[in-house]
């Protein structure tokens, strides 16, 4: 079986102690240097600012606009479910996305950790949706949001107009006894 992706590879446990909700563009660079000395800062670009971050392994991403604040890693191939669980516990809850557009369809899901501020998600496009995932399942990225506590709070800080609505209405709470979860 894979060698299990360490859990620094996923979120440093040096980030997570960064308070987004106290942080503005102005000071998420200082703020990610202080948690995390390693990181080089790569490129500022502006409007709405956004940084990127790399100390040779892993590569974060801030992002800070009037609405929010968030730091976003995009994780390596071969991370999974299974992987988030290990090093995170399970979420409270998630929500499966299946789009059937026109030019393309996708399919997907986010899991949420309100507690911790961490969302994690996975996103395809292509014709192929499996029936299910399990631990197995790839995800691609995660990200530290600001709010903490209340899944409500997280996805109206984070998400606006249809794509709020229809998150609010397909929001889950997480199984106990997760072993796979099916596809709408």
């Amino acid at each position: 079986s894979p060698k299990p992706v360490p859990c620094e590879r996923i979120l440093p446990a040096a980030l997570m102690t960064v308070d987004l909700s106290t942080v503005d563009g102005d000071d998420l660079v200082g703020v990610v240097k202080t948690a995390m000395p390693s990181m080089k800062l790569l490129e500022p670009w502006n409007d709405p600012p956004w940084f990127k971050w790399s100390d040779g392994t892993i590569t974060v991403t801030g992002y800070s606009d009037m609405r929010t604040t968030e730091l976003f890693l995009r994780l390596e191939g071969g991370t999974t479910i299974g992987d988030v669980i290990r090093c995170f516990g399970p979420p409270s809850h998630y929500v499966v996305r299946r789009d059937q557009g026109q030019e393309s369809s996708g399919y997907g899901y986010i899991l949420f950790y309100p507690a911790t501020g961490l969302v994690v998600s996975h996103m395809k496009y292509g014709l192929f949706a499996p029936s299910s995932f399990g631990e197995n399942s790839p995800v691609d990225d995660v990200s530290l949001v600001p709010q903490r506590g209340d899944i409500n709070a997280v996805l109206e800080q984070r998400y606006v107009g249809d794509w709020l609505i229809s998150l609010k209405r397909d929001i889950r709470k997480w199984p106990t006894d997760f072993t796979t979860i099916g596809m709408p």
